[in-house]
């Protein structure tokens, strides 16, 4: 008996896995969360199998990595933006 839920558990895991990754690919082209089911996909399979476990953390670091940039990025123009403002003339207000 304990085999057969196991083995239930290794397909149900399976076929959930897959799904999860099939949908998450389809969301990458499409609206929708496509990397977190792309990475909940990897992390089911992940329980069986381990390909998807060294995936989901290859895809993660790449995920950490990919956010690291583009935070520097937006830091950057926020102070290259406020350099322009601070050092641009401002025009003088009239006395009304």
């Amino acid at each position: 008996m304990r085999i057969l839920k196991l083995n239930t558990r290794l397909v149900a895991d399976t076929v959930l896995g897959y799904v999860l990754l099939g949908a998450g690919l389809v969301m990458l082209v499409t609206p929708g969360p496509g990397l977190v089911t792309l990475v909940a996909g990897l992390a089911v399979l992940g329980r069986h199998y381990r390909w998807a476990h060294r995936m989901k953390g290859a895809v993660l670091h790449r995920i950490r990595d990919a956010g690291t940039a583009v935070r520097a990025r937006v830091t950057a123009h926020r102070a290259a933006r406020l350099r322009v403002d601070t050092t641009a003339e401002r025009p003088e207000r009239e006395a009304a």
